[in-house]
């Protein structure tokens, strides 16, 4: 079985959406939103991991009785190298980890253990959440890239395509840090575990905090 340990890696500053993980957001916060799934999922708990610089991510995480990591002011100040960011790495025992995006506020504890379950049982090196999409692709040259008026003109024709959902990935430990990346690109490096649109909706901006709130409001009903 690949033993994995699952982590949340949050900071504040974020500009294009400040203080997103601790605002409001349905009568919560994304934060809590996050860590009641990790401690919902079933891996031992010495495997769940808080990384955070900022107290108010760490003070409600000391009555969880989970490992909680400091992050330095570094590795919250800048978005590379990875090796940085994800500081706590270095210190994990596991094979592999697991990032758990804490801006991916629908994805579910069960499509979470599902991934888990199939990867522990697996010969997998990684893997990685995608949506599925039919489209009209374009570079930003204006190339065609899927050519829709193939087909038609109907998606439902066109060419599959997976892009990355970014709500988790699965890593192997020591190929991260010898090489500041998260997998090779080769075939099943990433493995694609598909979720469906909802689950996938991502907080980067304002526009996307107020989708993705009015979705979690919907479904929690």
């Amino acid at each position: 079985m690949n033993d994995i340990t699952a982590i949340l890696n949050v900071r504040r500053n974020s500009s294009r959406c400040p203080d997103k993980l601790l605002r409001s957001f349905s009568g919560t916060t994304l934060f809590d939103i996050a860590l009641s799934k990790l401690l919902e999922l079933n891996i031992p708990i010495d495997n769940k991991w808080v990384c955070a610089y900022d107290y108010a991510f760490l003070s409600p995480v000391e009555s969880k009785y989970i490992p909680v990591f400091r992050r330095s002011k570094e590795s919250v100040s800048v978005d590379g190298p990875l090796t940085v960011v994800f500081e706590a790495v270095k210190h994990v025992t596991t094979k592999y980890f697991m990032f758990i995006n804490p801006c991916v506020a629908n994805i579910s504890v069960k499509t979470l253990q599902s991934a888990i379950d199939l990867f522990q049982n697996s010969d997998f090196s990684s893997m990685t959440s995608v949506v599925r999409k039919k489209d009209w692709i374009y570079d930003s040259n204006g190339k065609v890239i899927i050519d829709g008026t193939v087909a038609g003109g109907d998606t439902k024709k066109t060419q599959e395509i997976y892009v990355v959902a970014h709500a988790f990935h699965i890593i192997n430990v020591d190929f991260f840090l010898k090489n500041d990346k998260y997998w090779t690109n080769g075939v099943n490096d990433p493995y694609l575990f598909e979720i469906n649109k909802l689950e996938a909706l991502d907080v980067d901006d304002e526009n996307d905090f107020i989708i993705s709130e009015s979705v979690y409001s919907r479904l929690k009903k």
